[in-house]
């Protein structure tokens, strides 16, 4: 299959959506942005609505989904329509008029969220630490796969955490972000050893780009460059936004947890996957809201 000229990419006014739509233009390629206004995902669409919506496009990136954050909860109804519900009926479509497709899943679908390097071929779980969400994209990707039995080409990406411009401020990394822009101190409680896998969303969607060119097929991780703690979260942000200031707990004993380190081996060999985008140069395009 030659490269595709024009992708289709849903959830394209979301976090993760607005960064592919730029990584797509910056590869010369042309894009059908499709946002909740042209589809709601929580609404089922038949094939004729979705071949007005997909059919000029050689390719589709599902990045859209309903995602829950501290403060603004989602209803289990409207995470499995948008979630599982459209994931289904658009593979179904693509499978049937032989379009490619690029899903943004993630690393909660792991059952050993905390071990160290999880490979793609490690168990998943259908009780993810994310609740209805994790396994929201579980199902995602088990419907999928069922189609790809019958045809279906589609590439599964798993990031770990994700941030970046567009990310709304109920998340920490947002929040925190926020805060040390206006000066406010922040705040730590314990356990501030906590260490999780960041990526920025301009490299998970770099991936969706070279995933597609490659014709890469099948589930791979997309970590980012290094796990980071819940303190060094906080001071990066004072760095960058060159305000604010940490106030860590005067004593804390425990261990820390580790989440969602991830092997992308698998990705560095079949389309070149290297995370570009370190903390503090993630955390200024975040704040420059740079896609």
């Amino acid at each position: 299959m030659a490269a595709p000229r024009t992708v289709a990419v849903t959830g394209a006014s979301g976090m993760v959506g607005r960064h592919v739509v730029a990584a797509l233009s910056r590869a010369g390629m042309q894009c059908t942005a499709v946002d909740r206004a042209r589809w709601d995902l929580r609404r089922w669409a038949n094939d004729e609505e979705l071949d007005g919506l997909f059919s000029a496009s050689d390719a589709i990136i599902h990045a859209g989904a309903a995602v829950p954050s501290p403060g603004r909860p989602v209803a289990d109804q409207d995470i499995l329509d948008a979630n599982v519900r459209a994931c289904f009926c658009l593979g179904d479509w693509a499978r049937k008029r032989g379009k490619p497709m690029v899903f943004v899943s993630g690393a909660i679908v792991y059952a050993a969220a905390g071990e160290r390097a999880l490979k793609e071929d490690d168990a998943t779980t259908s009780r993810p630490d994310a609740g209805l969400y994790g396994l929201s994209k579980l199902l995602g990707e088990q419907l999928l796969d069922s189609l790809a039995a019958q045809g279906l080409k589609v590439c599964t990406l798993r990031p770990p955490s994700i941030y970046g411009a567009g990310m709304p401020e109920t998340r920490m990394v947002a929040a925190m972000l926020a805060k040390a822009r206006r000066g406010e101190e922040l705040r730590l409680l314990p356990p501030v050893r906590d260490r999780i896998s960041l990526v920025h969303a301009a490299d998970v969607a770099e991936a969706t780009v070279r995933a597609l060119k490659k014709e890469a097929w099948g589930a791979f991780n997309v970590d980012g460059p290094n796990v980071v703690s819940i303190a060094d979260i906080a001071n990066a942000c004072v760095a960058v936004a060159g305000r604010g200031r940490v106030i860590a707990p005067g004593e804390d004993t425990s261990r820390g947890s580790l989440k969602y380190a991830l092997d992308s081996g698998k990705a560095a060999a079949a389309f070149g996957y290297s995370p570009r985008i370190g903390l503090e140069e993630g955390l200024r395009r975040t704040m420059a809201g740079e896609l």
